[in-house]
């Protein structure tokens, strides 16, 4: 599959990195942190550092799309798969690409900042109206379509889910795209919804069919292959390794305070540094560690509490600091906004609290 179509990897996979070429053109006017994960609200609540989201992001999309192409590559029953089916292969992850990383340069430049729902819904209704369109035309295999004991065991299984699946997933994309028009507080729930019902229904009709196909003691229904152990093998591999990076992330990371002459700076691994002139220092207290809050714009892992937050006794405010610590430095500045940090043990805190102390009164 890949030998034949070496043109079209190319270009898809072009298609796919296009985002760090724009983002390198507009490099000087991205924030330096950008939006990546928005709440049920439709409203960013978690950002990472420009060139993580310029950079990494396309690249692990572009991983993924590799990934894909190897695994459908060498399924056997691949080999005569229609041209559709195979063009569903070939342009996914590119317009995933293209769709996730445009809603995140519009929100760093503050276009649908307080609701990029419509637009999400749009573009994901039309994603599975077009699927549903494809899936009828997909052959029976093990990398494509409704991967389901009954189908893969049934060639007529196969076709009738799919299908029937066809249909369901046309009718939905069309409703998630409705529901654009929707207020975003309720439109939510009614594409989780709808993406429930249509995932449901194939998957109990190719049941309930394959049930019928027993009593009738039909020939259709054959053993499994050791191609398709061999595949889930390399699924379950390639998602364990996902999870171990993405587990590594959530348990590493460091908070360091550089203190120097007239300023000292907040470096962090996972979010971008801050700098505060010590001249611009009202106040600073040592207290017992406070609720962080609800997240405005910032990294939130196991570890580590980075980014803006909100809560009751500091309103939104900037927070450097670990999670397991049980106290931390509140510094008030002259402008009004607070800055909370704190180390990695309690005598650590106590270190920037001396520190910064020390450095005010000079």
């Amino acid at each position: 599959m890949i030998k034949k179509n070496k043109k079209k990897l190319l270009i898809s996979s072009i298609i796919i990195l296009l985002p760090i070429v724009v983002g390198l053109i507009l490099w000087n006017k991205l924030p330096d942190t950008m939006a990546i994960h928005f709440g049920f609200d439709g409203k960013a609540d978690n950002s990472a550092v420009k060139g993580y989201i310029v950079f990494f992001l396309p690249l692990i999309l572009l991983a993924f799309h590799w990934l894909g192409m190897v695994i459908t590559s060498l399924d056997p029953k691949n080999k005569h798969q229609t041209p559709k089916a195979q063009n569903l292969v070939f342009w996914i992850v590119p317009c995933i690409s293209i769709l996730f990383m445009t809603i995140i340069y519009l929100t760093a430049f503050g276009i649908r900042e307080n609701n990029i729902f419509p637009f999400l819904f749009l573009a994901i209704g039309l994603g599975f109206a077009i699927i549903g369109n494809y899936l009828p035309k997909c052959r029976q295999n093990y990398t494509l379509g409704i991967k389901i004991k009954w189908t893969l065991q049934s060639q007529e299984n196969w076709n009738v889910t799919h299908r029937l699946g066809g249909k369901v997933w046309l009718i939905g994309g069309l409703l998630i795209m409705v529901t654009a028009l929707i207020p975003y507080n309720f439109s939510m729930f009614i594409v989780l919804g709808i993406l429930v019902v249509i995932t449901v229904i194939p998957l109990v009709y190719s049941y309930i069919y394959y049930r019928k196909q027993l009593k009738q003691e039909t020939n259709d229904i054959v053993p499994l292959t050791n191609h398709y152990k061999k595949t889930k093998i390399i699924v379950f591999c390639s998602v364990f390794v996902m999870l171990v990076g993405i587990g590594y992330i959530m348990f590493s990371g460091e908070v360091n305070v550089e203190y120097g002459e007239t300023s000292f700076t907040v470096h962090s691994t996972y979010w971008s540094d801050v700098s505060v002139d010590y001249s611009q220092i009202d106040n600073i207290e040592y207290k017992n560690s406070s609720h962080s809050g609800s997240k405005t714009m910032a990294f939130n892992s196991a570890k580590l509490l980075l980014g803006k937050f909100h809560n009751e006794e500091y309103g939104t405010y900037q927070r450097y600091s670990y999670r397991k610590s049980l106290s931390e430095v509140v510094l008030t500045q002259k402008n009004g906004s607070i800055l909370v940090l704190s180390g990695d043990s309690e005598t650590n805190t106590e270190e920037i609290f001396r520190q910064l102390k020390d450095k005010c009164q000079k």
